[in-house]
């Protein structure tokens, strides 16, 4: 029996286009935790092809990469790369009155925060 799998659409909103949405991304998540999203779009008046890949790299981090293809997926471009990740402390702690005093309950916690 193959396992039924999703479709995920994903829809942008641009200020430049004055929040209208775009197109969808669509593609899913593979059982390798990437996920592979594509659609057609026009850049300045170019057709271009649009992949977004996300990649769960552990269970607090992902990563997410935009690629354009000018020549019908022959090659990709990687133009825009990011990475998020949960900042668990956060719910770890109390509530404080200032970020002065966040900062060094977590200094006490878990040394000096990343830059």
């Amino acid at each position: 029996m193959e396992e039924r799998r999703t479709t995920i659409l994903i829809w942008w909103a641009s200020s430049i286009g004055g929040g209208q949405l775009d197109e969808p991304v669509v593609g899913r998540f593979e059982d390798d935790g990437i996920g592979r999203f594509e659609c057609d779009d026009i850049l300045d008046g170019v057709h271009v092809r649009v992949r977004y890949v996300w990649t769960v790299v552990d269970e607090d981090t992902l990563e997410w990469e935009q690629f354009f293809s000018f020549d019908g997926r022959r090659t990709w471009d990687s133009n825009w790369r990011m990475q998020s990740w949960k900042r668990v402390w956060i719910s770890k702690v109390p509530h404080y009155k200032t970020n002065k005093d966040l900062a060094a309950e977590y200094e006490k916690r878990y040394g000096k925060p990343p830059a």
